[in-house]
């Protein structure tokens, strides 16, 4: 059993170890626990005892775990999370899918992340959270990385990300391809440029529609 500082969290696993018939949401919320309060490694170490005693994962576990390795940055324990996960058929869950696609992009194994996610859903959630964030430089590879056509949803939450940032060629090439996508979405790059106070180009783009 992992050994922990906080003097709260020991009396929850005093209990633990005396219970008997450890269901699967009791294993959950300590592995949770652990990984809430920076207990990586520990958080990990209760999943695998948790396996070990037979005790099949859901969705749940692994995501906690896979939120871990992810701050870990050890690509063993990602590679052996990803395993379980399609071990238990659990690939094409949304919300875990995400976490573990953060978990890929953190340890900069794009190719990884992108082979493991080939749903649109999870292209276009995953982009939010790491635009909204800020983190532009691995929304770039992520795109640049996608082996499926991006619809809509995708760019515009791209562009979004560009608009929050005041990115101004990442918003372009959004708004760019949202248009070819959807012709009517031609005022993204009006957006674009008006944020960033580039009054030229907004009118440039006015004038072009108009015509």
């Amino acid at each position: 059993m992992p050994r922990v500082c906080q003097e709260w969290i020991l009396p929850a696993f005093k209990v633990f170890n005396r219970a008997e018939d450890i269901d699967l949401v009791i294993w959950s919320a300590m592995i949770s626990c652990l990984e809430k309060q920076v207990h990586k490694k520990e958080a990990i170490a209760l999943f695998k005892s948790m396996v070990y005693r037979g005790v099949k994962p859901n969705q749940f576990p692994l995501a906690s775990i896979a939120s871990a390795a992810s701050d870990l940055d050890n690509f063993r324990h990602s590679a052996s999370i990803h395993t379980w996960i399609f071990k238990v058929g659990l690939e094409m869950e949304l919300v875990l899918g995400n976490v573990v696609l953060y978990m890929y992009m953190n340890s900069r194994d794009v190719k990884e992340g992108c082979f493991f996610l080939n749903i649109i859903e999870h292209y276009a959630c995953m982009v939010s959270i790491l635009g909204t964030a800020g983190n532009l430089d691995v929304v770039e590879r992520l795109i640049a990385k996608m082996e499926i056509t991006l619809d809509s949803s995708v760019w515009q939450m791209v562009l979004a990300a560009g608009r929050i940032h005041k990115n101004v060629a990442l918003g372009e090439r959004a708004a760019k391809n949202l248009f070819k996508s959807d012709p009517q979405m031609d005022w993204a790059q009006i957006y674009i440029y008006a944020d960033s106070a580039m009054w030229g180009d907004v009118a440039r783009v006015r004038t072009l529609m108009r015509s």
